[in-house]
């Protein structure tokens, strides 16, 4: 990780979703194809109430690292928040699948 990634994480820790969210965003660009920036940054969009913007960051988490649990736990509250509960319930699952197949 970078040096971006470890003070969004403080600032997530610290409930400043915004601070965290820039510097998330920053994180990205310097490691474009690390899945858990991407679900890191969809979670402070999340506590921001993006639903939206969250929604395609978990998305992208997803695309590089399809098997990790956690991205399509987050995404199924998005769809559940956005209405899209059909929708919600398939990522709930997938998630679940997901947990019992890798989680350690």
């Amino acid at each position: 990780m970078n040096a971006y990634y470890e003070r969004a994480a403080c600032k997530y820790r610290a409930k400043n979703f915004g601070d965290a969210n820039k510097d998330y965003s920053q994180a990205i660009k310097l490691d474009p194809k690390n899945g858990e920036l991407y679900y890191w940054r969809g979670r402070s969009k999340m506590s921001l109430n993006q639903m939206k913007e969250a929604l395609k960051d978990f998305n992208k988490s997803i695309e590089l690292n399809s098997s990790w649990y956690d991205p399509y736990l987050q995404r199924a509250t998005c769809k559940f928040k956005l209405g899209s509960v059909f929708e919600g319930f398939v990522d709930l699952i997938q998630g679940v699948f997901y947990y019992v197949l890798y989680a350690e």
